[in-house]
């Protein structure tokens, strides 16, 4: 049986939905997959490839993901590993927004030059801005999430990266 961890750091849970949805696709009867997150323990030996993901704000890879890749880069440089980032910026899937998306990534993958990532996705989430600036609730201010989430483009991702991780 073949192991994948799917790690994730998420502020506002979409990174974790995200994440246990990858892992959902992945799973059947000759696959384990667990889903944890950066600040868990994790038996790197354990596992035979890994996908990691993270949410993009403020312009930037969550400080925790970043943290994490670059602490734990010698395993990903061994293994195979495909990462996943999660901003509003791919409300609209354009090569436009791709290209600005990994513009807010690249600095997160020049820590970690040796560590070649399979693929990487990238998706939209929610934006809730009340999980981000929770004071704006006492302006009043009435601003429902706005949830962005494509789950079939996410689960046909999943599916490609079983195939591209346990080769």
């Amino acid at each position: 049986m073949k192991k994948i961890a799917i790690i994730y750091a998420s502020r506002t849970g979409t990174s974790e939905m995200i994440a246990k949805e990858i892992g959902n696709t992945l799973r059947d009867a000759n696959t384990k997959v667990d889903v944890k997150t950066v600040l868990d323990d994790i038996d790197f030996d354990y596992y035979d490839a890994f996908i990691i993901g993270s949410s993009v704000r403020l312009m930037k890879v969550l400080g925790e993901a970043d943290g994490f890749l670059t602490k734990y880069k010698h395993i990903f440089e061994q293994k195979p590993v495909s990462f996943f980032f999660i901003g509003i910026t791919m409300d609209k899937d354009t090569p436009q927004r791709r290209d600005r998306m990994m513009e807010f990534i690249n600095p997160t993958l020049k820590r970690i030059p040796l560590v070649s990532p399979i693929d990487i996705g990238l998706f939209a989430g929610i934006i809730n801005i009340y999980k981000i600036f929770p004071f704006l609730k006492l302006f009043g201010l009435k601003e429902a999430p706005k949830d962005y989430k494509d789950w079939d483009k996410i689960r046909e991702w999943a599916r490609i990266q079983k195939k591209l991780l346990l080769r």
